[in-house]
């Protein structure tokens, strides 16, 4: 593993709104439940590099940066809430809103950076998971309202190399179907001479459409679970801390298969869950667990219980499907599925079909009992989970077509979710080749690193090799 020596300096720094009196101001846009979960945890950052040999920053400046601007603003005419601030509630008392008034607006950064382009675009390669921290902007907080940005986009240009976009959000504003959108209609725009093309699919933003959960539970609940005092006796001993490592790896089109054919011959008789999500996701949890294994500190108890949690989109949900559209711009997610299994059955011979056969079973519960049945407990479990260990999580997903993002030279080359540095998440993308493929980040200790990477090559051998 070697490091690109990168040195970042900013260029510019610009402030973009929406276009003079075309959004009512003030406007409050309320929380909902499916928002409120998000306000604890930490801001999302994605990362898409771009290959572009004969880019110069001045160039960027001149010929890029007018139309980003123009068309930046005109896609906040319509996302306007990207424009707003949000308030972090200081009592469970407090109505928590995005805040859009005259004067919003989001920060727009022009960097120049200096360093080993081609390591940065290189996925066979493990890099320091710090590298591309700074290529992503930050949120900016007013000192005396307290209020914080919920959006900040950041160009970066590596002259004679190619260009870095970094997005950074609060997921409290949206999921990652709804960023993705705006990101979309953006790029359209900007690609077609700052004018609206007539099939953008434009947002629908109305937080009245989000039902609250069954049995009374509703947005008060949530934020009486944020401020209920935390169980610090739970929490594990922290160790010493270690360097973390950024991996990428891919799952072909065709090993998806091989796997989908591997547990139908193993499991002939049930009836399984076998989506691509599915099949990628048990694989990769069953070889993060057998990686930790290769690592595991004598005080690991080997018989404990494992978690993965899904994060589901509600939208093409049967309880939601009449009355949330698919432009919804907002949270409409299910965060409670958590798959568990013995760790001793995740790292046995049967431990693949274990972990779909885990995984399924609770989207199939989802199914028959409806996606808000366990909302209640969401917060609950997860910070539960959080202080015992052994719990994975997904950002991201192979739908939201981030490989499509393209402002005017060409498609990203590599996408990233860098937030997932400060989390025990993988990311999840479509693979770049466009060939059905699926990409999955890491970010894992030196040690536990190494153990997946050999894990994993193996692994995708043995159940691929019979097909």
């Amino acid at each position: 593993m070697s490091s690109c020596c990168m040195r970042v300096r900013v260029v510019e720094s610009h402030k973009v709104s929406p276009p003079p009196n075309s959004v009512s101001s003030p406007t409050l846009l309320p929380l909902t439940f499916s928002d409120a979960f998000w306000i604890p945890f930490s801001d999302t950052q994605k990362l898409f590099i771009y290959n572009f040999p004969s880019i110069s920053t001045s160039y960027f400046i001149n010929s890029f940066l007018p139309a980003l601007k123009t068309s930046l603003s005109l896609s906040l005419h319509h996302f306007f809430p990207l424009a707003g601030s949000f308030t972090p509630p200081a009592h469970p008392t407090d109505r928590p809103c995005i805040r859009y008034e005259d004067g919003c607006f989001v920060a727009l950064t022009v960097a120049e950076a200096t360093g080993d382009f081609s390591h940065l675009t290189d996925k066979r390669r493990l890099i320091n998971a710090t590298e591309f921290h700074p290529l992503v902007p930050d949120l900016s907080v007013d000192d005396v309202t307290g209020r914080t940005s919920v959006l900040a986009l950041q160009f970066t240009v590596f002259p004679d190399c190619g260009i870095c976009f970094g997005i950074t959000y609060k997921h409290v504003v949206a999921d990652g179907k709804s960023i993705s959108a705006f990101l979309s209609a953006w790029s359209s725009i900007c690609n077609n001479r700052c004018v609206l093309p007539p099939n953008t699919v434009l947002p629908i933003i109305d937080r009245s459409l989000i039902p609250d959960p069954p049995n009374g539970f509703c947005l008060d609940s949530y934020l009486k679970q944020i401020f209920e005092p935390k169980d610090e006796g739970k929490k594990p001993a922290a160790g010493p801390s270690e360097a973390k490592v950024r991996g990428t790896f891919v799952i072909t089109r065709s090993e998806i298969e091989k796997l989908r054919q591997w547990v139908l011959k193993r499991a002939e008789n049930e009836n399984l869950h076998l989506s691509t999500f599915v099949l990628t996701c048990s694989l990769i949890w069953v070889n993060l667990i057998k990686s930790e294994a290769a690592v595991r500190k004598p005080n690991v108890d080997a018989t404990d219980v494992c978690r993965f949690g899904q994060v589901v989109d509600c939208r093409d949900r049967y309880e939601f499907k009449s009355i949330v559209p698919s432009a919804y711009f907002g949270n409409c997610l299910a965060y409670g599925c958590l798959a568990l299994a013995k760790r001793t059955e995740l790292e046995g011979e049967d431990g693949f079909v274990v972990a779909v056969r885990a995984m399924g079973n609770r989207i199939k519960k989802l199914d028959e009992e409806g996606a808000l049945t366990e909302a209640q407990s969401w917060l609950a479990d997860i910070n539960d989970l959080c202080s015992t260990g052994s719990v994975f999580t997904v950002a991201g997903s192979p739908r939201l077509g981030v490989y499509g993002l393209e402002f005017g030279w060409g498609r990203p080359d590599r996408v990233e979710v860098v937030s997932i540095d400060s989390s025990s998440s993988i990311s999840i993308a479509e693979s770049a080749d466009g060939e059905g493929g699926v990409e999955i980040g890491l970010v894992l200790g030196m040690p536990q690193m190494q153990a997946f990477v050999s894990i994993h090559e193996e692994s995708k051998y043995i159940l691929c090799r019979s097909y």
